[in-house]
Parts: C-alpha cells; structure tokens; sequence
C-alpha cells in the first residue's frame, strides 16, 4: 500500500517497511521453519493478503510482484528441502488451499499454465 502511494510514510518508517519485507523473504529462505507445513503457511498468507487488498479495493500491483516472489521461493525452497522427503508433496498439499491459490493465479500468473506453484503442488500428475 505504501509503495502504491495509497499510505503516506516518512522515510524512516518507509525503510522499516522495506527492511522488514525483505528479512521475511531472506529469513524463509534461509530458514524456512525446518517443515513442509511452513512452506503452505508462507505462500497462503501471501495470498491472502493480496485477495485482502483486492477485495478491499486497494491497489495490488505491489503485492502482486510480492506473491509472485512469495511464489518462486515457496517452490525452490520445496525443492532444495523437502522433494526427497516422500510424505512432503501431501503435507503441503494437506495445509496449502488450492482455492486460495487458484484465486489469485489469473491475476498474479495470468492463469494455471503459469503457474509454479500450482504446477508444484496440485497440477495433475505433480
């Protein structure tokens, strides 16, 4: 919202904002809480917070530059973690709601095809 310019901060509180963004990307992916179970968490919130600002009628351009991030690293970060663990497919798919997912997938991948995380974890075959 303040990078949209819907909420005004001074540039202190604007590099709070900002920093503290970036530590939750740096932080999961560096530890990404040692369970599958925070892979689902991660991505969810991050969609739950753009259909938030999108039902709300706030902008959600930044966020949806933000979910696709959130996206891309919910991914490699399975990868690089959890897909040699066999029960780690089903339990992210046992936390992580395909609705949620599939609403935001039109606006943020410009649909299914393009998506990774819905390739990753619920596409036919994954």
């Amino acid at each position: 919202m303040h990078q949209d310019g819907e909420i005004e901060l001074d540039e202190e509180e604007s590099t709070r904002l900002e920093t503290t963004v970036e530590s939750c990307f740096s932080i999961f992916e560096i530890n990404h809480g040692g369970h599958e179970d925070f892979i689902a968490a991660w991505y969810q919130q991050a969609c739950t917070a753009l259909l938030c600002a999108m039902l709300s009628g706030s902008s959600t351009t930044t966020l949806t530059n933000l979910v696709q991030r959130a996206g891309r690293l919910t991914v490699s970060v399975f990868d690089a973690h959890y897909s040699n663990k066999s029960s780690a497919l089903g339990e992210v798919r046992s936390k992580l709601n395909p609705e949620y997912v599939q609403a935001v997938e039109e606006m943020v991948w410009g649909g299914a095809d393009d998506d990774p995380v819905w390739s990753k974890f619920f596409a036919t075959g994954s």
